[in-house]
């Protein structure tokens, strides 16, 4: 029987990488912390709710719901912001995460 110390390391840590961050793969985030995993869909968020004709005042998918307008992390009042509000979502967020 091998001896666990003769096994090379890549055999223990590629497949235990890839249970990790499986759900990376699959297009879900790891965790909340990361601008574009976090304040990017707060941002997003807010600007569907102007588009849809409300002011976006709260973020009821926060918690049990938190202040959306007040939050300066969603940078809604930051003129950059204003102006990528146009453009597609994919490109607010390369905007966001490289220029902001």
């Amino acid at each position: 029987m091998m001896r666990l110390s003769r096994l090379p390391a890549w055999l223990l840590v590629v497949p235990v990488a890839l249970i990790m961050f499986a759900p990376l793969f699959m297009g879900e985030a790891l965790f909340w912390g990361l601008p574009a995993t976090q304040f990017v869909p707060w941002r997003d968020f807010a600007f569907a709710e102007l588009a849809a004709g409300r002011l976006p005042l709260w973020n009821p998918y926060l918690g049990g719901g938190a202040p959306l307008l007040a939050n300066y992390q969603t940078a809604f009042f930051y003129p950059p912001t204003g102006s990528s509000s146009s453009s597609p979502r994919r490109w607010r967020s390369v905007w966001s995460a490289c220029c902001t």
